[in-house]
This record gives C-alpha cells, sequence and structure tokens, in this order.
C-alpha cells in the first residue's frame, strides 16, 4: 500500500506566556503528494482548558478557536489549486512561532496511507488522550466514521441513539439522522478483522440479528448504512467475512469504510 509523506503540527493554546503553559486543542496536517490542506480543532469540549487554565472564560477559547478555524478554512480553500511545494511554503509560513493565544508546534514528519486517517488519530492521541483508553478497534471505526459525517456538515446531524423504545425494544446506533423527531437513516461501523474466525462469526452474527430485529422484527422502514473495515487477506478469514457481509446486505447498504465518497453520498441523499 501506498504510503504519503505528510507534514503537521499541533495546535496549541497558550492563554497566558507568562507561565509557558499550553495545551493541544488540534491537529494541521498537509500532504505535497495529494494537496491536502486538512485541520481539526476541538471546539465543543472547552471546558477542561478553562478548568485547566485559572480565569480563562469559554468566551474566549471559543473566540479564539472560531479565529484559527476561519484562517485555517480560508487558507484551505486558497491552497486548493497550488503545488506541493507552495502548499509546503504556506505550511511553514502558517506554524511560524507567533505571539497569540493561540500557536502551533514545531512542525513534524509522517507517513501515512491515508492522511485523513491519519489527522483523526493524531487527533485522538494528542488532543483526545487516546492513549489512556484501551479502545477496540471498532470503537476506534466509529469515531473515525462520526468525524467523518461531522465533515459534511449536515442540517440534520447524525448522532448515536436508540431506535425504537428504549425501554421496550430497540436497537442502538452510533450514528442516526433524526428529522421531525423520527429516525430515517443510522450507520453502523462493524469490524470484522477479528483474530480469529468463531470471533468474526460471532461479532457479525450478532449484528445480523440486531439489524433484523429492527428491520423485519420492529418494522423500521429507515435507511441503514454498514460501513466495514478490517477486511482479512487470508482467504480463509476472507470467506468468512463475505458469508457476513452477504447476509447484512440484505438488511442495509454496505460499503468499505474508507469510501468516503460514498459514505456521504448516503448521508446527503
Amino acid at each position: 500500500m501506498k504510503k504519503f509523506a505528510c507534514r503537521y503540527a499541533l495546535i496549541q493554546l497558550l492563554p497566558y506566556s507568562e507561565t509557558g503553559e499550553f495545551a493541544n486543542i488540534g491537529v494541521l496536517l498537509i500532504c505535497p503528494q495529494t494537496g491536502q490542506w486538512i485541520y481539526k480543532l476541538e471546539t465543543q469540549k472547552y471546558r477542561r482548558y478553562t478548568d485547566f487554565f485559572k480565569g480563562l472564560g469559554h468566551l474566549v477559547y471559543r473566540e479564539a478557536v472560531t479565529t484559527i478555524e476561519a484562517e485555517l478554512k480560508r487558507l484551505q480553500k486558497i491552497n486548493a489549486e497550488i503545488s506541493g511545494d507552495q502548499l509546503v511554503n504556506i505550511f511553514n509560513f502558517t506554524v511560524h512561532p507567533r505571539e497569540a493565544i493561540i500557536r502551533f508546534s514545531e512542525p513534524r514528519g509522517r507517513l501515512a496511507n491515508n492522511p485523513e486517517h491519519e489527522l483523526i488519530d493524531l487527533f485522538n492521541h494528542y488532543v483526545e488522550f487516546g492513549f489512556l483508553r484501551n479502545e477496540s478497534p471498532e470503537q476506534k471505526l466509529v469515531k473515525r466514521i462520526q468525524d467523518l459525517v461531522k465533515t459534511f456538515e449536515l442540517k440534520a446531524p447524525f448522532k448515536e441513539d436508540h431506535i425504537g423504545d428504549p425501554n421496550h425494544v430497540s436497537v442502538q446506533l452510533p450514528l442516526v439522522q433524526t428529522i421531525n423527531n423520527e429516525p430515517v437513516k443510522g450507520i453502523k461501523p462493524l469490524y470484522l478483522g477479528q483474530t480469529k474466525i468463531n470471533e468474526i462469526y460471532s461479532h457479525g452474527e450478532q449484528w445480523i440479528g440486531k439489524l433484523n430485529r429492527l428491520k423485519n422484527k420492529m418494522g423500521w422502514d429507515g435507511k441503514l448504512l454498514v460501513t466495514i473495515d478490517g477486511i482479512s487477506e487470508k482467504p480463509e478469514f476472507r470467506k468468512v467475512q463475505n458469508e457476513i457481509i452477504i447476509e447484512l446486505s440484505a438488511l442495509a447498504r454496505i460499503e468499505n469504510a474508507s469510501a468516503k465518497d460514498k459514505v456521504k453520498d448516503f448521508c446527503i441523499h
């Protein structure tokens, strides 16, 4: 699999230059080979920053983040049609040391199969302290798809929710779109890369049962998408995974978890 040479810098909050204390609030990443200028910022969970920096009001934090986000978005549009060398020059200029409440770390290099996935992994590590959580591959996949769907800026967002009556019969999905108080679409990121064949069967059949109950027992007529990850190159594993996928395809639309455009198509149509 081809790897791309990326450059990234951490976006840091430094409200009081007198102390030199800072906190990571985001990541800016570029890939000269693909022309990508992408970033991710913590725009919602500001309490841990206001709790850490005594006297820092949440309005100050939100204004600072809004300002840097607007600048990064502006540069993203400018950089859409320039060469790789120009992209690197603008990146270096942007992350150059500055005296401001928002600054950037020293630039770092990274080889990545997928720059967008790498951005999310870096954000989870440096901003959300993912290394402190023992997340399963499926939990990481769910987070990745949730972060992807957020970038679509839908009028009706997808959120974790139950379809049905939580006190009676229901199925909980990590991504549910609700319109006029009715769930209309659901997404289930499904990881099938377990290390034993019986574990693949067990996990796949669990979700076949849940989605069958949702569609055929509960009669929910909304749209369902299952995004699959963890497909093996081993024939004996791939055979089992294909069996699971065929059964799921009778209940939902199936797409590879890396098929960003197809996930977007499902969300907006």
